[in-house]
């Protein structure tokens, strides 16, 4: 037998969420941005690929920080 109910989302789900994806549309925006500039200012492709290589890597540790923030709130009433 589980015992166990299902959580119910909790406030700082919600925010986590909605600030995650609002933190990473303007990641990409920038990102993309810079990547225009990058080409319009004849950057080489070897380089071009490396800028989208490392930015398509570095999202991952402020997500990650969200996440963990989410997280710690699974054990919280609100």
């Amino acid at each position: 037998m589980n015992d166990h109910q299902p959580s119910k989302p909790n406030l700082r789900n919600l925010i986590g969420i909605f600030g995650f994806l609002i933190a990473l549309g303007l990641y990409a925006f920038v990102v993309a941005a810079g990547g225009d500039w990058l080409q319009a200012k004849a950057t080489p492709l070897f380089l071009q690929i490396l800028y989208y290589f490392i930015f398509g890597i570095v999202w991952f540790w402020p997500a990650k920080s969200i996440f963990r923030w989410m997280a710690a709130g699974q054990n919280q009433k609100d």
